[in-house]
């Protein structure tokens, strides 16, 4: 029960707008969560509102409302939740939806950040009828109160705990939504998750997982196509970028010759070494500049004993991959190369203000076809013009339309070097790319998953 010297700092939440970044009571934040209710983990803000009087606030369309008297309003109710003092009640909006997302790793990581925190935040905001929070079970936080308080839970790629998760929601009577960017059922060596998911146990708690769940959502046809083997209901949530994000509206820097980028993981250093060659000779023939981003130096090794003390001094140690994909670039020499290392997921689109023409090659491997076309995504961020390899993650990218396809590392080089010697070609397949892009896959638009999870409760609440 709350404290009487705790209800004015609460009260004062009451935010300008409808998400506030005022700073959260520790003790309210505690208490929130022994009731099953999370504050949204997105940039820290407030996803609960409080006033204390009647009125609605504006047309701000609150989700929960605490006042000091009975609220008449129709379109609000008791909410079953309620946990204040007997001066104070917790309304909610009448048929009020719990989405809880599981995170399964760490947020910053970029497919949790496109699959699991920016459809929460956008649900969560834009979507009056839904409470949407991230909760972490990668460290054992989440409870089981957590699931029996939802009405539907959403799963993202792996983790040792999430089938006994998804099993204990079921027999609870919970929809569930597993979620993946990644052909997570028929993982390769190439993928980050590898030696995690490989192991045989492993790889059958995720089949079963997968196949279990109420729904499989994934980022294109190709990827559907390979987890419907597991699962019949399966549908395409594409990957959408957060537009609003202050990195993808900076200016963009002017510049002096064409600069040639690429961005991604080492996920893709076959990629790279398959096509140097195509990229090298483009950028020679042409003067321009190749930007390579996403550079990871290395990492620091440390040996410690069982009790975690250090036996040695922390040892750098360097990434002899990234050495390999730096050295298939060599030739283009200081003048034409440049690295720009891996940036925090909230910077990196920044970088895309320094480019004029991206690159996505990708060789014509399992994987690979199951990837997403979130490059083209990024590049049409900024207006920029792209050239794909002519595989199934751009399938709905049109070719001389939004951007340029090859389907051999010949076909790239001749691509390449035609879109940067014609400036008019480069500004029409970025504008186009743009339009798109601000009409199909804007985080701020959420419409396909708040109808996939609400035909699933809809069902649920129908049985």
């Amino acid at each position: 029960m709350f404290e009487q010297d705790l209800i004015t700092p609460i009260v004062k939440l009451r935010a300008r707008s409808v998400y506030s970044p005022t700073p959260i009571p520790p003790q309210f934040k505690q208490l929130l969560n022994e009731q099953g209710i999370h504050i949204g983990s997105y940039n820290n803000m407030v996803s609960l509102y409080f006033k204390t009087d009647n009125t609605i606030i504006g047309n701000l369309k609150p989700k929960y409302i605490l006042t000091e008297d009975v609220l008449t309003h129709p379109d609000y109710e008791l909410s079953k939740l309620d946990f204040f003092n007997k001066d104070y009640k917790l309304y909610q909006y009448k048929g009020l939806k719990r989405v809880l997302f599981m995170l399964t790793s760490e947020e910053k990581l970029a497919g949790t950040y496109f699959r699991v925190m920016l459809p929460c935040y956008y649900l969560q905001q834009n979507y009056r009828d839904v409470f949407a929070t991230a909760v972490p079970c990668w460290n054992d936080v989440f409870t089981e109160s957590d699931i029996e308080h939802a009405d539907l839970l959403v799963y993202f790629l792996w983790h040792k705990n999430m089938l006994e998760s998804m099993k204990y929601a079921k027999t609870k009577g919970k929809k569930v939504v597993y979620d993946t960017d990644d052909n997570t059922a028929n993982i390769t060596p190439v993928s980050m998750w590898y030696d995690e998911i490989a192991q045989k146990q492993t790889a059958e708690a995720l089949k079963e997982a997968i196949g279990i769940a109420d729904l499989v959502s994934v980022t294109t046809n190709e990827l559907k196509k390979e987890l419907l083997l597991f699962n019949k209901n399966v549908s395409v949530l594409p990957n959408k970028l957060d537009l609003n994000l202050p990195a993808w509206n900076l200016r963009k820097e002017n510049l002096n010759r064409n600069v040639v980028m690429w961005a991604g993981s080492l996920s893709h250093r076959n990629d790279l070494l398959e096509y140097s060659g195509a990229i090298t000779r483009a950028v020679k023939e042409t003067n321009s500049l190749f930007m390579l981003c996403g550079y990871r130096e290395g990492f620091e090794m440390k040996i410690a004993d069982k009790d975690g003390k250090l036996l040695t001094a922390p040892t750098k140690v360097r990434n002899k991959d990234w050495d390999n994909v730096l050295n298939a670039f060599s030739s283009l020499g200081k003048e034409n190369f440049g690295v720009i290392e891996v940036l925090p997921i909230e910077q990196y689109p920044s970088i895309y203000s320094q480019a004029s023409i991206c690159v996505a090659p990708l060789k014509d491997t399992k994987i690979n076809r199951s990837r997403s076309n979130l490059k083209a995504l990024e590049a049409w961020g900024y207006s920029l013009p792209i050239v794909v390899s002519d595989l199934p993650p751009y399938a709905n990218c049109v070719n001389e339309v939004d951007c340029l396809k090859a389907d051999s590392p010949s076909k790239f080089y001749r691509q390449l070097k035609r879109l940067i010697k014609d400036t008019k070609l480069q500004e029409g397949l970025g504008l186009c790319g743009r339009q798109r892009l601000e009409k199909q896959f804007n985080a701020s638009n959420q419409d396909d998953r708040y109808k996939c999870y609400m035909d699933l409760i809809k069902e649920q609440n129908e049985i």
